[in-house]
């Protein structure tokens, strides 16, 4: 296939329709397993409705998600925190302060700086099944090492969705690797995981801006953010680098 055509496949593939709910190949995550990860439900100006992604709680008052999830005028944000069922609330906060990465862009072909924070109204409470994830540090590595994907993506590309919310393990592939291997075109700042095994553990529509969680050292930390991948289980997929963009974060959250 010819790189402009699988680029293109792989962009319609993530981002045609509001996204639905679940991992590809996964497990229901148990109770309290996943403390950090959140449900957003995004309401955009003149639209009906809202559009679903996930985030990572990496403080009481930041969510980092990704970009594409903040496309188009946004009047606000709810933030679901602290349950695995995404219609079931232990807490419900708002966000109407938003940052996108100023140098996102996305088209048919490459998506660049798929980056974003939110800023809540109000400070997340710690209690039972809520608590802020660890960041990867800036020069952090995690190829080779094996990972949890988490979120409420479609089971499949045209399979139905799931209310609550679904984990699997992956892989990290060298980026240069995955550059050789995978149809995608693939920018700086990402990292690759995933098998090239169709119908393998994958993201798929609906997962966006959920995490990437890789063991560093005795702790489990963000290392990546979803982004995109080609048809929900083709190929390894492709996570916006918490180390990459550490710097920008920190930026942010110290003003």
């Amino acid at each position: 296939m010819f790189p402009f055509v699988s680029s293109f496949l792989t962009l319609v593939s993530v981002f045609a329709a509001p996204p639905r709910t679940q991992i590809v190949e996964g497990d229901p995550a148990l109770f309290c397993e996943m403390p950090s990860l959140v449900f957003l439900k995004i309401y955009r100006t003149f639209l009906m409705g809202y559009r679903m992604c996930g985030g990572t709680l990496i403080s009481p008052s930041y969510v980092v998600t990704a970009a594409h999830c903040l496309e188009g005028l946004i009047d606000y944000i709810e933030v679901n925190v602290g349950s695995l069922n995404k219609h079931e609330t232990v807490q419900n906060v708002t966000s109407t302060i938003n940052f996108r990465h100023e140098n996102y862009t996305r088209s048919k072909y490459l998506i660049e700086n798929d980056i974003g924070l939110l800023k809540l109204e109000k400070p997340v409470k710690n209690v039972e099944c809520v608590s802020q994830m660890d960041m990867a540090a800036k020069d952090d590595v995690f190829d080779n090492k094996t990972c949890i994907i988490a979120g409420w993506g479609r089971l499949g590309l045209k399979e139905s969705h799931s209310d609550v919310l679904q984990k699997a393990f992956v892989p990290v592939v060298p980026i240069d690797e995955c550059r050789n291997k995978s149809s995608l075109a693939i920018s700086d700042g990402f990292i690759c995981a995933g098998d090239y095994i169709p119908g393998g553990a994958s993201i798929c529509k609906g997962d966006s801006g959920g995490p990437l969680i890789c063991p560093h050292g005795n702790n489990m930390v963000l290392a990546g953010v979803i982004s995109y991948g080609l048809d929900c289980s083709r190929e390894a997929s492709l996570f916006t680098s918490i180390a990459y963009y550490r710097d920008w974060i920190d930026n942010i959250m110290n003003e």
